[in-house]
């Protein structure tokens, strides 16, 4: 257990649009229809529905129905992580650290990753076994977090990418 108040989870607020679009994309009760629900989602997300923000970067950054495009993905994971979504604040660290639809910035990854830690214990933890491998490119340092809550270590995997 964390040794200060972290928020383990978000409240989930209900989007007319974005379930809409889950039924769609799941095939739960309607036709599965991927164009459909990425619409649905679309409406969401241009209402501020950081989940659906989120889940749209997830679809550019994978190509997942639409042609995959790292800017654009970029974009959607920004929006959700300006709004405190842990996932999406994540990612933009992944993608700051990697270069991907955005230039390279070690300083702008720490901040993206310390972020998330704020909102999300477990994205905390994924992300400093993650970062603690992770190197500036011009001087080969490791990047630091800090300060880190005393829990022990999950497993995760050497390299994760973006989080739906």
């Amino acid at each position: 257990m964390p040794t200060s108040p972290v928020q383990l989870t978000t409240p989930r607020v209900v989007n007319e649009n974005f379930e809409t679009g889950w039924k769609y994309y799941h095939g739960d009760g309607v036709p599965r229809n991927k164009a459909k629900a990425r619409r649905f989602f679309e409406e969401a997300a241009d209402d501020g529905y950081a989940e659906a923000q989120r889940l749209l970067g997830t679809f550019y950054y994978y190509g997942r129905g639409v042609p995959k495009n790292y800017e654009i993905a970029f974009r959607w994971f920004r929006l959700a992580a300006l709004q405190g979504d842990a996932q999406a604040q994540q990612n933009l660290g992944h993608m700051y650290e990697r270069g991907q639809g955005v230039q390279q910035n070690s300083g702008q990854a720490k901040y993206w990753y310390e972020q998330s830690g704020a909102t999300s214990y477990s994205a905390w933890y994924d992300l400093t076994h993650e970062t603690e491998q992770f190197a500036d490119t011009r001087g080969r340092r490791p990047l630091t977090l800090s300060p880190k809550p005393s829990a022990p270590t999950p497993r995760v995997a050497e390299s994760k990418p973006p989080v739906a």
